[in-house]
């Protein structure tokens, strides 16, 4: 044991764990498997060091910083809880190994700590994932001529994926770009054109919706600095006219529209439950309908993880839901799904861990305006995605994905202001 600890003492945990994470956004949406792989590894080295080194470094956490990281934990008791009380007939359909994760990241915001510059990893990982996700996006659509670029995955992961890093990226480098910083400049535009091409040939359109929210968002966030405001207006006006000139943009847009429409033309109850719903956007509208109908039934703990189609498919049999809701394994919605599967008591849980730092972040956003501002589009972005799916909070990858970035935004703002706050 004494040999194990001398060996552990001179690993240098910081290091290694800003490899990783520099590392960890670069083929996350070209590799299968990349972004669990590496979230593994990288659980594994905050574990090690959490019970190996952790007290020895004398670690000390801000109020905020041991509120976000109860609630992670918190998280993981309600799952327990829930489950428990209900069961499935299959214990894999709890998919346990996904919620665990909310409890395994913990240590690693001790080692983010240590490191000191775990933060600036990931952003310029996230940089150069925008690049190489162009590359793969040139690769697949013009050489290969493929309709779309999906990804390793599907366009409903690799667009919000590439989205999500090249907002980060834009969030870091306009936050330290002056009047005459012309190479950082060129980087801005550059990132914008890459993640803009890549992102019109997913053909998701919540990323699309995504898109227009970060450039409202990026206009107030920088709007301390008037050229600022104008270079963030021109540069996203632009890049957001090219990107819905294309035609794969408006036929996608459109379609949601028509999708919409024929769903609220069905103006009756019975009408939309006995109505064939093709449509995507249809049948997330219904699925929407699920929430009032679990809240009276099942309101304090849900129906449990796995049990969603047996639960729902009772509603379709008393005629009080469309067909179409139980041909999914979740409401695609995060918020109407953790309602479904774990109740009032989920919901509560899931939107603390999701809003919480961005509390912190609007509270604290005067003592470092440039890391608040990245935590603020980055939590806008998954609530966005969270609207339409559950992904966030249920795929494996874009849990791992979600979980880190959340920590490392929220340390790299801490560690900003930790001097100018007491407690």
């Amino acid at each position: 044991m004494s040999v194990l600890k001398q060996y552990l003492s001179r690993v240098n945990f910081g290091n290694a764990l800003c490899v990783l994470l520099f590392m960890y956004p670069m083929f996350a949406t070209v590799v299968r498997h990349w972004n669990s792989g590496l979230f593994a590894i990288t659980m594994i080295l905050g574990l090690v060091y959490f019970f190996s080194q952790r007290r020895e470094d004398g670690i000390r956490l801000h109020r905020y910083e041991k509120v976000f990281l109860w609630l992670l934990a918190g998280n993981f008791f309600v799952f327990i809880l829930t489950s428990v009380i209900n069961l499935p007939e299959k214990i894999a359909d709890i998919r346990f190994d996904i919620e665990l994760r909310f409890l395994l990241i913990i240590p690693l915001y001790f080692l983010l700590i240590k490191s000191g510059h775990g933060f600036k990893c990931l952003v310029y990982g996230a940089i150069l994932s925008v690049f190489i996700a162009l590359g793969y996006c040139l690769y697949y659509v013009v050489y290969l001529g493929q309709h779309e670029f999906a990804g390793i995955y599907s366009h409903l992961y690799t667009g919000p994926i590439i989205l999500i890093y090249a907002t980060i990226s834009l969030g870091y480098l306009f936050g330290r770009a002056g009047k005459k910083d012309w190479r950082i400049w060129s980087l801005i535009l550059a990132v914008i054109v890459a993640a803009g091409f890549s992102i019109a040939t997913t053909h998701a359109r919540v990323a699309y919706i995504g898109v227009l929210a970060v450039a409202i968002l990026f206009a107030g966030l920088y709007s301390r600095n008037w050229w600022k405001v104008v270079s963030v207006v021109l540069i996203l006006g632009i890049s957001l006219a090219m990107a819905f000139m294309a035609p794969q943009v408006k036929s996608r847009m459109m379609l949601a529209y028509q999708e919409l429409t024929d769903y609220l033309a069905l103006s009756t109850k019975d009408a939309r439950i006995s109505a064939t719903i093709n449509s995507s956007v249809g049948t997330r509208l219904e699925m929407w309908r699920i929430a009032p109908l679990v809240l009276r039934d099942h309101t304090l703990f849900g129906v449990g993880n796995g049990n969603y189609n047996e639960a729902l498919q009772v509603y379709v049999d008393n005629k009080e839901l469309n067909r179409a809701v139980i041909d999914h394994s979740h409401a695609h919605n995060v918020f109407v799904n953790v309602l479904i599967v774990k109740g009032l008591l989920g919901l509560m849980i899931t939107c603390l861990v999701l809003f919480y730092p961005l509390y912190v972040y609007v509270r604290t956003f005067k003592a470092s305006p440039s890391t608040a501002a990245i935590g603020i589009l980055f939590i806008t972005l998954i609530f966005l995605i969270s609207m339409n799916e559950t992904a966030p909070f249920v795929k494996s990858n874009f849990v791992a994905t979600y979980l880190l970035i959340s920590l490392v935004a929220f340390y790299g703002h801490m560690r900003q202001i930790k001097g100018q706050l007491n407690g």
